[in-house]
């Protein structure tokens, strides 16, 4: 059986080659994640672990309409107006990542719920998630709506302009830029 516990700068790159295996090289930095445990009161970090090996991870992130509005860009609007409001704080469920050797066995799935239930301890009174579609299939679709969470919109080459600054290569796509749909889910 494998546990659900908080991050610490000791598995830090392990996250990395986690990430770098299943979404691609330089999606997630060390620069980033200690910004992520140093920032306790803004992120949520999980990890799924099993005899001190490392299977997956989750971030989660409290935003107001300001920071998401930064976030999207111009893809702001495709929201439902239903889903904003300034006085709404957002848990965002950023990343969820389990290694493809336990994949399909409900670890991102109890990944995703112990981020949900920070999140909402930290007043989050809506969650917002953003999924993958390859091939036109969403990678986490079922799992997100278990939770709760509709399918709000769709945003093709989300992270192309990010990709490139970053210069980080997709899993799919490989070489920036990165032209995959974001499918973004909120409830």
């Amino acid at each position: 059986m494998y546990s659900i516990v908080n991050i610490d700068k000791n598995q830090i790159d392990q996250i990395i080659e986690i990430s770098n295996n299943e979404l691609g090289e330089g999606f997630i930095s060390k620069v980033q994640l200690n910004h992520y445990i140093n920032s306790k009161k803004k992120y949520i970090c999980k990890l799924a672990i099993k005899d001190n090996m490392l299977l997956g991870f989750s971030i989660g992130i409290i935003v107001d309409s300001k920071y998401l509005k930064l976030l999207m860009g111009k893809d702001f609007e495709r929201l439902p107006n239903s889903f904003l409001n300034n006085h709404f704080i957002y848990g965002q469920i950023k990343t969820i990542v389990v290694n493809s050797n336990y994949q399909l066995l409900g670890i991102g799935t109890a990944l995703c719920e112990s981020t949900i239930i920070d999140l909402k301890k930290l007043d989050a009174n809506k969650l917002i998630a953003t999924a993958w579609k390859q091939n036109n299939k969403v990678n986490s679709a079922k799992m997100l709506q278990k939770f709760g969470l509709k399918h709000l919109c769709e945003i093709p080459f989300f992270w192309k302009d990010e990709s490139i600054k970053e210069k980080y290569n997709c899993k799919v796509c490989g070489l920036p830029p990165c032209i995959c749909t974001a499918v973004i889910y909120g409830g």
